[in-house]
Order: C-alpha cells, then structure tokens, then sequence
C-alpha cells in the first residue's frame, strides 16, 4: 500500500500564515508616512524654539557684558532716579 501525500496540515498551514502574516503586517505599518505633528503644532513649537533661542542669546550677551560697565550704568540710572 503506498502512502499518499496529503495537503499540509490546518495547524501547518496557520503557523505559517501567522509567522508570514505578522511580518507582512509590521512591514506595512513601518512603510507608512505618519504625521507626528501637524502644522499648528509645528509652528507653535518652532516659534517657542526661537523665543527660546533669543533668550539664550540675551542671557549669554548679558554674561559677557563686563560687570563693572554693568555696576557704573546701574549707578548712573539710580543717580537720575534720584534727582
């Protein structure tokens, strides 16, 4: 009697739909475009890093600003608040 070859098993056919499915799946979602921000968001957030930029630029220009040109322009605006 000879043995025939019957169709693969349900289980057989499943595992591998499974193992090829969710790679199919995971492909699909990594090659889609997604929007992280739109655009309101965006320049809201650009706008802020400017604002930000600046007042780091102020804060570092105001660190190099010599001290004592700094005291003597302090003492000079109390002295015409004072008279």
């Amino acid at each position: 009697m000879e043995k025939k070859h019957h169709s693969p098993s349900i289980s057989y056919v499943y595992s591998i739909f499974a193992l090829y499915g969710s790679w199919i799946i995971n492909w699909w979602n990594t090659s889609k475009s997604e929007t992280f921000l739109n655009d309101i968001q965006e320049k809201s957030i650009l706008e802020k890093l400017i604002e930000f930029e600046e007042l780091f630029l102020l804060d570092e220009m105001i660190k190099e600003y010599p001290k004592h040109i700094y005291k003597s322009f302090v003492s000079e605006s109390t002295k015409k608040r004072s008279n």
